[in-house]
């Protein structure tokens, strides 16, 4: 018997508005916002395009992580038992090709010196886990994030407890998320928007 599949369709209205969100925040159509700097940040005060960006438009991928994760608990044991494998190897090979095609591009037509990229372990993470040095960081985070989900959805099987245990664990990757900058300072890391740490509390809310 052909598996259900779970599917709302007002998901897809959702993706396709904050996909112009992305848009519109990358080609800064309220004007340049006002970026925070370490001199000014005394006598920083938003304007309506900070707002309007920092508020609204850069919601979008935090809104596309939950629902990718949202959708992946729903339909989980309605698919075929590879389900999990299946969608990990097809956000791999997206991963591969949209970084290897950002680097590939940057070395031969924009003329790149991407052996910075590689020169020691921590450039090379860095790398890495930003999709090379791209917008593509997305995927690796989302591979990340699914392979949690799924050890998580395994734990929780047999468990009698799963709303507290999921409810103490959404609250503290919150914690992480205020503890970990600073905890990568002192390491000398960096910790900017690509961090899968940023997305972590999105696999316990999606399951909430």
């Amino acid at each position: 018997m052909a598996s259900q599949k779970t599917y709302f369709f007002g998901f897809d209205y959702i993706r396709a508005i904050f996909c112009l969100f992305v848009v519109a925040w990358h080609n800064f159509i309220f004007g340049p916002p006002t970026y925070f700097h370490y001199n000014t940040i005394n006598n920083f005060f938003p304007t309506i395009p900070d707002i309007l960006y920092f508020n609204i438009l850069l919601l979008a991928v935090p809104v596309f992580f939950q629902l990718s994760l949202v959708l992946y608990i729903l339909n989980r044991h309605s698919k075929s038992s590879n389900y999990f494998g299946r969608r990990i190897i097809r956000i791999l090979s997206l991963f591969f090709f949209w970084s290897s095609s950002i680097l590939l591009f940057r070395y031969f037509i924009l003329d790149w010196n991407i052996n910075e990229f590689f020169l020691n372990f921590n450039e090379t993470m860095k790398t890495l886990v930003s999709g090379g040095r791209s917008r593509f960081f997305y995927f690796f985070s989302l591979i990340l994030l699914t392979c949690l989900a799924e050890s998580l959805l395994f734990y929780l099987q047999n468990r009698t407890n799963k709303n507290t245990f999921i409810i103490s664990a959404f609250v503290l990757s919150l914690i992480m998320l205020v503890v970990s900058p600073h905890l990568f300072a002192r390491a000398n890391l960096l910790f900017n928007y690509s961090n899968p740490i940023n997305f972590l509390p999105y696999v316990f809310s999606a399951c909430i």
